[in-house]
């Protein structure tokens, strides 16, 4: 069965659980905009949004543990001049609560401007007590920021710690 989800505009970036009779699709709802989540029913029937990180995008990974969502996203909130480019991103890890409340929020990178990296398409997985957050890393020249488009995959691991908020 194919679905065209209308509600809400999303374009960048996206991932969607299906956790106790409900879709949530996490995307972005434009590529200089905000990371939300959009909740279905099981006959897809639009339940309404929640922007859960601003000025974000790419959100293309999410798992959920039975308590809580994690989310790797796109950080672009690191900015060299008023308006969206050029921008400087970055990795994030976000932990949610079943109502989306943001838990905590995790820089996996945490690169400057003049750095000259640039970091993309996050993606997380849960394998045991591990969240394993991959992105791929490129260098970029430092005054025009055009990627040298050689870029390389890392993975970070994180430990869940049982009780641990």
């Amino acid at each position: 069965d194919k679905r065209i989800l209308t509600a809400p505009p999303h374009i960048h970036g996206s991932y969607m659980v299906f956790v106790d009779g409900i879709y949530y699709l996490v995307t972005a709802n434009l590529y200089d905009g905000d990371v939300l989540v959009a909740r279905y029913d099981q006959e897809w029937n639009y339940l309404g949004e929640k922007v859960i990180i601003p000025q974000a995008h790419f959100s293309t990974g999410l798992v959920y543990d039975g308590q809580r969502f994690y989310l790797a996203y796109t950080d672009t909130r690191q900015r060299t001049e008023p308006g969206f480019f050029p921008v400087s991103l970055n990795i994030h890890l976000a932990a949610f609560d079943r109502d989306w409340n943001l838990l905590e929020d995790v820089a996996v990178t945490n690169y400057a401007p003049q750095d000259g990296r640039q970091p993309g398409r996050p993606w997380v997985i849960l394998h045991g007590n591990r969240l394993y957050v991959s992105y791929d890393l490129d260098t970029a020249d430092p005054v025009t920021r055009v990627e040298h488009m050689q870029g390389q995959a890392y993975v970070s691991v994180y430990e869940l710690i049982q009780g641990a908020p």
